[in-house]
């Protein structure tokens, strides 16, 4: 009688321990197959248009681990009085097309309530779906209209050196509102800064001069930068305007040493004529350097606050590059054969506000630049 009683416990104890390798064997089949996924992304991700105007946004579908078939697009959000597009209104993605893109066209009409809206673009079918947030600001037309624009919008600049853009804003009359610039995206370890940070009020066009410094640290590569412009109307409404740079960090630049100084050839006065600037250029080592930027930028003034550069616009170096500058020598602009025309100039502007606090003051300069090293 107590063998027949064993018997059963070892059957049940075998049971329970083929379950466990059942269990075991069917968890490690389900992860080999990862399911079929669809990415939806959008550029830009923010529009600003005024009312009756269109915004365009780039809709990208992209299929992983598989995903294949039609992609129908819908867009969510939109602020009354607007209506959405999509050219194609799908997209289809198969084993040789990956990836796939549709034009979204939202059309405001002059009626559309202005302010920002947060739209959401949906696509895929029901069991498999993907969205992407977008931003729409719809703003009342401005009394004019104005534009962001740099030069140069490709920069290479080294690791832990300093490259200049001159950022130019257009306006058309009548507006002539101060406006505000800002980087919108850089990417991690890379500063920028403008000087001045608002482009004066005034009419026609002014200008900024953009630093962009990567960290010693930046990887080489290219990166793109979106830089905005903000003018805030006397009731609080903001219109946007927009500009695209191209940063090449790239470690080989800044190889050698090199100084760069100068200084103004003329007082200033303001809405005077611009003082042009020779610049003088050190190669401190024992063969040419090819120079591939330049830039001067308006650091302050004696006077500190009371006259910042807010007053002063530079105008950069207009000439050739490369510049090479002989060995273990220093050279002038005029050295090396560039005219006055191309000299980086600086000009006081004729603010509409008192400038007395600007009389005699001495201005602090400041001078970058890159240069190939082999």
């Amino acid at each position: 009688m107590s063998r027949t009683r064993r018997t059963p416990r070892f059957v049940l104890v075998l049971v329970a321990v083929l379950g466990v390798l059942a269990s075991a064997v069917t968890a490690v089949y389900a992860a080999s197959t990862p399911k079929p996924t669809l990415t939806l992304g959008a550029n830009p991700a923010s529009q600003s248009v005024q009312q009756g105007q269109s915004a365009k946004y780039t809709v990208t579908a992209t299929g992983t681990n598989g995903f294949t078939g039609s992609v129908p697009l819908t867009v969510s959000g939109l602020p009354s009085g607007a209506t959405a597009s999509f050219s194609p209104p799908s997209l289809t993605l198969s084993s040789t097309v990956g990836a796939a893109t549709s034009t979204l066209t939202v059309t405001t009409t002059k009626t559309t309530r202005s302010g920002t809206s947060a739209l959401t673009v949906t696509g895929g079918s029901s069991s498999i779906q993907s969205s992407v947030a977008l931003s729409l600001a719809v703003t009342v037309p401005l009394n004019g209209t104005f534009t962001v624009a740099a030069a140069p919008s490709s920069l290479s600049v080294a690791p832990g050196s300093t490259v200049v853009s001159t950022v130019s804003v257009s306006r058309t009359a009548p507006f002539a509102g101060a406006v505000t610039l800002s980087p919108l995206s850089l990417p991690s370890g890379v500063n920028a800064t403008f000087s001045p940070s608002t482009a004066a009020a005034t009419s026609g066009t002014s200008t900024s001069a953009l630093q962009i410094t990567p960290s010693i640290t930046s990887p080489d590569g290219s990166y793109p930068l979106t830089l905005v412009g903000t003018y805030r109307s006397a009731t609080g409404e903001a219109y946007y305007a927009y500009a695209q740079l191209q940063l090449i960090v790239d470690s080989k630049l800044n190889a050698r040493p090199f100084t760069i100084t100068g200084g103004l050839s003329q007082p200033l006065a303001p809405g005077d004529t611009a003082s042009p600037i020779d610049l003088s250029i050190s190669n401190l080592n024992n063969k040419p350097l090819p120079v591939t930027n330049l830039s001067v930028t308006v650091k302050g003034t004696s006077a500190g606050a009371a006259c910042d550069a807010s007053n002063f616009v530079v105008t950069q170096y207009r000439g050739p590059y490369p510049l090479t500058v002989p060995a273990l020598r220093a050279s002038t602009l005029t050295a090396l054969g560039q005219p006055v025309a191309t000299w980086p100039q600086l000009q006081m502007l004729d603010l509409p506000r008192n400038q007395d606090s600007c009389k005699n003051v001495s201005i602090s300069l400041g001078y970058a630049g890159t240069a190939g090293g082999n």
